[in-house]
């Protein structure tokens, strides 16, 4: 597997078409590849940000999760919500690098993968490419935030090894691997 980070100028929400960015940055890709786009990035290009001092952040997390924690009620001092079925510290809400607004997830992330996959393969002539939307995330009692994929198009999510043999022959029984994660965290 070879990673690539592709740079672009800073996003705002003057970018408004993504189309645009990605034929900017991505101008070629291989057939088989898998780009990664942060939410962030999609999110501004749809529009979803709230400007700050309209609304309260914490009400904004309750709109925006299905289920929520707030910030006082546990020890990490953060609201712990349910986003997509992600746990995911303010309902994924971000205001770091976001010049006085929240960024809020997109609107879809698995409709936005789907258009996004679709467009570079047409507009590329692949056949096999695959999107990541990503985000970071924190992990119960572990230091840091990881990459999480919220949506993704073009590939198999998760290998599920139920039912394969281990390397003694021993059926495995719960064993799923997590393909989506393991490449938004690269």
């Amino acid at each position: 597997m070879n990673v690539t980070a592709c740079k672009t100028h800073k996003i705002t929400t003057k970018d408004t078409d993504l189309k645009t960015i990605l034929d900017t940055y991505l101008p070629h890709i291989k057939e088989r590849s898998v780009v990664a786009i942060t939410s962030k990035i999609v999110a501004l290009c749809e529009g979803r940000v709230a400007e700050i001092g309209t609304i309260e952040k914490d009400e904004l997390i309750k709109k925006e999760s299905e289920y929520y924690i707030p910030s006082e009620e546990n020890q990490y001092g953060v609201s712990i919500t349910i986003k997509n079925n992600i746990v995911i510290a303010s309902a994924g809400i971000d205001e770091s690098n976001a010049d006085g607004k929240y960024v809020l997830w997109p609107d879809d992330p698995q409709e936005s993968a789907n258009r996004i996959r679709e467009y570079l393969a047409t507009s590329r002539g692949l056949k096999e490419v695959g999107v990541i939307i990503t985000d970071s995330r924190l992990s119960p009692l572990r230091w840091g935030v990881t990459g999480v994929g919220i949506a993704h198009s073009g590939f198999e999510a998760v290998n599920d090894m139920r039912g394969k043999p281990d390397i003694f022959g021993r059926p495995l029984h719960v064993t799923k691997v997590n393909i989506l994660d393991g490449l938004a965290a690269a």
